[in-house]
């Protein structure tokens, strides 16, 4: 009897916790949200003098990881979802991924049978693709592709720095054939909790928000003698990628916006940080978002 309340608890634990946790961040959405409104001069003073609190208050992430295993694993874990797509599960289509970053997605994606083609703005491809065609470029300026020829255009993490989207998401449409697909996987987005892309040195959520730069860039500093400086960030709002999605000529046939509202807390502590930036609930919350698009024919 006890094996069947235990086996019953692990059931409904895991859906009531997250009805609960939901109703409170919802509840903490609703008061942000006239924080957000006020037009006062965003104040850091505060934060900053707490900064060795908040670092010590969340722990620290795992690395990202650029070994052979680690490029492996996230190649295994994306062709999953792109062969979700009916238009790939018969081998022979023509993928362009951009932003390839390692390749090894492309490396996978020619083992099931299509013919793959690599884009990126620097060479980080892993040795196990370098047989894999290769076109080296800024993605908002013309590559020299033909228009029309992908079957599949694949993006993962990159539009959230691209510093023009809409002339990279055009070149994107231009490349892919009549009826062809376009699906892009990116995030965090610049005013979600982790958006400055620094969470494994600055452990705090909405760092971006909380400090001015110099003042992080003094402590990256002295966290990390050999930080190289920020990586590039467009600092796009979600509304701005709505409206390009939106605009782009492209039917939209799938789209998933991935919330973690579970940091809101942080601006009912520190509300001046925020107030006066123009921020909405939404820009804070909704993380990263997953969209598929599918060009006339």
């Amino acid at each position: 009897m006890f094996s069947d309340l235990h086996g019953l608890y692990q059931m409904i634990y895991p859906k009531v916790r997250k009805r609960i946790v939901g109703k409170r961040n919802k509840r903490r959405e609703r008061k942000v949200a006239p924080i957000l409104e006020r037009t006062t001069e965003p104040s850091t003073e505060r934060a900053e003098a707490d900064f060795d609190r908040l670092q010590s208050a969340y722990p620290a992430m795992g690395e990202y990881g650029y070994d052979l295993l680690a490029n492996w694993r996230r190649a295994i874990g994306r062709i999953g979802q792109i062969l979700h797509n009916e238009l790939v599960r018969e081998p022979g289509k023509t993928v362009l991924e951009v932003a390839c970053g390692d390749g090894m997605l492309g490396q996978l994606l020619t083992a099931y049978g299509h013919q793959v083609t690599l884009q990126d703005l620097e060479d980080l491809r892993d040795d196990r693709v370098k047989h894999l065609p290769y076109v080296l470029g800024d993605l908002t300026t013309p590559l020299g592709m033909e228009p029309n020829q992908f079957d599949l255009i694949v993006t993962y993490n990159s539009f959230e720095h691209v510093y023009d989207p809409p002339k990279a998401l055009a070149q994107m449409v231009d490349v892919c054939k009549p009826g062809g697909h376009i699906m892009l996987d990116f995030g965090p987005l610049y005013a979600a909790a982790w958006g400055w892309h620094e969470y494994r040195s600055l452990r705090m959520p909405y760092p971006q928000y909380l400090f001015t730069k110099e003042f992080a860039v003094e402590k990256l500093y002295e966290i990390d003698a050999n930080w190289k400086g920020f990586i590039p960030l467009n600092g796009w709002m979600f509304h701005q990628y709505e409206t390009m999605f939106n605009e782009c000529g492209c039917e939209i046939v799938h789209k998933t916006i991935r919330p973690l509202n579970d940091h809101l807390n942080v601006v009912l502590k520190y509300p001046e940080a925020f107030a006066g930036r123009g921020l909405k609930v939404e820009d804070l919350v909704n993380e990263s978002i997953f969209i598929i698009l599918r060009k006339p024919e």
